[in-house]
């Protein structure tokens, strides 16, 4: 989860083929989206899907539908931005 992507979610590019991989379509979108510390990218596309969150502490799924989310290259595979968290 990061309060710092004020505006949407974002998901990696090696999840973005995993997700291609196993039937989900993709969607186009553009978009320049800017790190923390200055540096711009240009999105291309985007997905929707699924997510389901396991509480591990008291095995308590928690399922966000049809989350939306853009391709941009990051070590992290999803980033849960601030308009999901505050659902």
């Amino acid at each position: 989860m990061d309060t710092g992507a004020r505006t949407v979610n974002y998901v990696s590019e090696e999840l973005a083929m995993w997700l291609t991989e196993s039937g989900i379509t993709s969607c186009a979108c553009k978009a320049t989206v800017c790190g923390a510390f200055g540096k711009c990218t240009n999105i291309q596309k985007c997905f929707a899907f699924d997510l389901i969150l396991i509480n591990e502490l008291t095995n308590v799924n928690f399922k966000l539908i049809a989350m939306k989310a853009r391709v941009i290259t990051t070590d992290y595979d999803v980033i849960i931005g601030l308009p999901t968290i505050w659902i």
